[in-house]
């Protein structure tokens, strides 16, 4: 975050006075004055200055001026005023030596830290310089913080001894333990923090880890870090992304504090932290499965609710459907009243489709089971809706090869026409829709993997969470059921496989049946699966085939005998050719 005005640069410098921190500004714009005028921006110009000037120390305290100071910093130099404390600063800054010629190359690149393995004496004061804004040729302001390290050789000594005694501590732990300045540069890391990020211990010191530290993250830590400078809070616990050596990104969490000595100066600041990527997976795993937990369930008692609705429902058609045979028999010289009874009949095996797909909504009505070529179901489906899109859409298929699989061939078809007259809905212009049909591993499991993908609309994560309701729809009124994906859904469970949506606004949807791949069993021969699939349907249906049966005799009670004859010819309903032609609506 560049400071872009003096003003601001003050203002962040008054920030750290409650901490009673040493910190105060520089107003470097006469130094970019004299870079423009030598032409120094550029590198090898600036090398040649350097080796060409005998002390750049002394042009540098020429230039440098001191805006702005804490009271801390007076304190430690011991001055009243502020011409008092520039003309200390000036004498501090023409002894810096090999400093002033590491400061200056900072300035002209933008990047890097001032680094001083030793404490340096500023005012009579020992201190370690650390620029908390560096300065930069777009924002020529520094605000730089006076670290306190005592006085002399003796001070230096303790120092050394107490850094011994810490790594002494820290070096065994398996916990990720760094300790660093206030712009991000570490002064020490142990040997799990180095083994993790992948290199020595010395290969750290000295740089930031805030380039380590995904950007989206990034501006959280630096605001971790001046909440604990400032002291608004003592410890303070962050998770972010790291990027080690290899590129890779890793969770990780940490808890930072800040170290103050006895006058309450800050020292540097540590932070503890472990990889916890495992463990964020683990959530997102967990709660992917409590979403897909809380849709089954939900789609569970819907279906169930929509099954009890359909079973009634069936009921009422098969009187429906009786009546009318009735009065087509007793009523066939009267054309007229003829034709009303087949409008009646029509529109019954109009609404017992209806039920059939309520019915295999609630996943009542057995699979019919039996060994399918993947590649022909997708072939069949594709076939039929190029006879059904439009000339703008285009269809594109392709299918891989799959060994033939136990599965309910009609189920997969209409859920694949159901996915594609989905798409076409969603493409408003020209554009594509694409099948594809493969086996993927997933685990230890094998999947085929039927995938619709359309470069339409999109929809939002709203509608994306619901497309699987029963009845649900976004399309105009009497444009739709809602009853389409509710089917792909139910098609996906009955093969104890799921449903994956994956859409953006403006882009596009993709639709994958992820089933699990049932090889056909080498002993169940053809004849021996139907008579299995047989014997379910009979188990499914004795409810309704008994009502069915209640409803004819009561049906026989009300008419003439001749009702309980054999019946008499059936049209089929052009308005529906599939629909079923018995008295009873299955």
């Amino acid at each position: 975050m560049g400071i872009q005005s003096l003003d601001e640069a003050i203002r962040f410098a008054r920030a750290t006075e409650e901490a009673a921190l040493a910190t105060f500004v520089a107003d470097w714009r006469p130094v970019a004055a004299f870079f423009d005028r030598e032409g120094l921006w550029d590198e090898p110009r600036l090398e040649a200055w350097l080796n060409a000037t005998a002390n750049p120390s002394e042009v540098l305290a020429l230039l440098l001026t001191v805006c702005y100071a804490t009271p801390a910093v007076y304190a430690l130099w011991k001055v009243g005023d502020l011409a008092t404390l520039n003309a200390y600063y000036r004498r501090a800054l023409a002894a810096l030596g090999i400093g002033t010629v590491q400061a200056l190359r900072i300035f002209r690149s933008g990047e890097g830290q001032m680094d001083f393995e030793a404490p340096i004496e500023f005012g009579g004061a020992y201190v370690r310089p650390v620029w908390l804004r560096r300065p930069t040729r777009a924002d020529p302001y520094a605000v730089t913080l006076l670290l306190p390290v005592g006085e002399g050789r003796a001070a230096e000594h303790d120092l050394q001894r107490s850094e011994a005694r810490y790594r002494a501590i820290v070096e065994d732990q398996v916990d990720f333990i760094v300790r660093y300045r206030p712009d991000g540069v570490r002064t020490f890391v142990n040997e799990a923090y180095a083994a993790f990020f992948g290199g020595r211990s010395e290969d750290f010191v000295g740089q930031s880890f805030l380039p380590l530290i995904a950007p989206e993250h990034r501006p959280a830590v630096e605001e971790k870090i001046r909440r604990l400078t400032t002291r608004e809070a003592d410890v303070l616990a962050d998770e972010h992304l790291s990027t080690r050596h290899d590129g890779a990104q890793r969770w990780t969490h940490w808890v930072d504090r800040a170290i103050f000595d006895q006058h309450g100066n800050l020292i540097e600041l540590q932070a503890v932290g472990r990889d916890i990527t495992e463990h964020k997976e683990a959530e997102q795993q967990r709660l992917l499965l409590e979403q897909r937990l809380a849709q089954a369930q939900k789609m569970e008692a819907l279906g169930a609710l929509a099954g009890g609705l359909a079973h009634d429902f069936n009921n009422t058609l098969t009187g429906i459907l009786g009546y009318s045979d009735q009065i087509r028999r007793e009523v066939a010289d009267s054309d007229g009243i003829a034709r009303y009874a087949e409008g009646i009949r029509e529109a019954a095996e109009r609404a017992c489709e209806l039920v059939h797909n309520l019915l295999h909504l609630s996943r009542r009505p057995p699979r019919r089971v039996g060994e399918c070529d993947v590649r022909e179901i997708v072939g069949s489906a594709s076939r039929l809706l190029r006879a059904t899109l439009p000339r703008r859409i285009e269809l594109a298929v392709e299918a891989a090869e799959i060994p033939p699989v136990e599965a309910d061939a009609g189920q997969l078809t209409q859920a694949l026409i159901n996915l594609g007259l989905n798409a076409q809905d969603a493409i408003p212009g020209r554009g594509t829709i694409a099948i594809t049909a493969a086996v993927e591993r997933e685990g230890d499991q094998e999947l085929v993997v039927l995938r619709v993908r359309d470069d339409g609309a999109g929809m939002p994560d709203e509608v994306r969470l619901r497309i699987f309701e029963p009845f649900f729809t976004t399309k105009p009124e009497g444009k739709g059921s809602g009853l389409g994906l509710a089917m792909v859904y139910a098609c996906a469970q009955s093969h104890g496989g799921r449903v994956e949506v994956a859409s953006r606004l403006g882009e596009g949807t993709t639709i994958e049946l992820r089933l699990p791949l049932v090889p056909c069993p080498p002993q169940s021969t053809p004849p021996e699966r139907e008579r299995a699939g047989a014997l379910a349907r009979r188990s499914s249906w004795s409810t309704t085939i008994r009502w069915s049966a209640c409803s004819a005799r009561w049906l026989c009670s009300k008419a003439d005998t001749k009702c309980c004859g054999p019946p008499g010819p059936r049209r089929r309903s052009s308005a529906s050719p599939t629909a079923s032609t018995t008295s009873a609506p299955w």
